[in-house]
């Protein structure tokens, strides 16, 4: 993935982690236009990136994210909101085996986002 490459030559940091958080910071940068419930986006220290994805319903809100479950380890996560439920509930996860390269890791969350997005 070229574009991912050029992001990474910009980043000085050598510490995954970090390298994954920058990649991620500009990632959002470039979609949050996208994203019609902002005020809604899951937050925390360990969500990487949150970008919304079409729900299973209609009515149903939902955000793909890219979560750090411990130093290099990562998850990709699918937060919904139906008007049943009042808060956002984690309702899928996968596991990203390729923890060691920045690259890897987010086109294992570009894969899913297509995968969410149907394309």
């Amino acid at each position: 993935m070229g574009i991912i490459d050029e992001l990474l030559k910009d980043i000085e940091s050598e510490k995954v982690d970090h390298q994954v958080k920058e990649l991620c910071d500009k990632i959002f940068d470039e979609e949050k236009g996208k994203i019609k419930h902002l005020d809604m986006l899951p937050k925390g220290p360990n969500i990487f990136l949150a970008l919304e994805v079409p729900g299973r319903l209609k009515q149903e809100i939902s955000f793909l994210c890219l979560e750090r479950e411990a130093q290099a380890t990562y998850i990709v996560t699918v937060w919904s909101h139906s008007q049943s439920s009042k808060p956002l509930l984690r309702t899928k996860v996968w596991e990203i085996r390729e923890y060691n390269k920045p690259d890897k890791i987010l086109i294992e969350y570009a894969k899913k986002i297509k995968l969410m997005r149907g394309e």
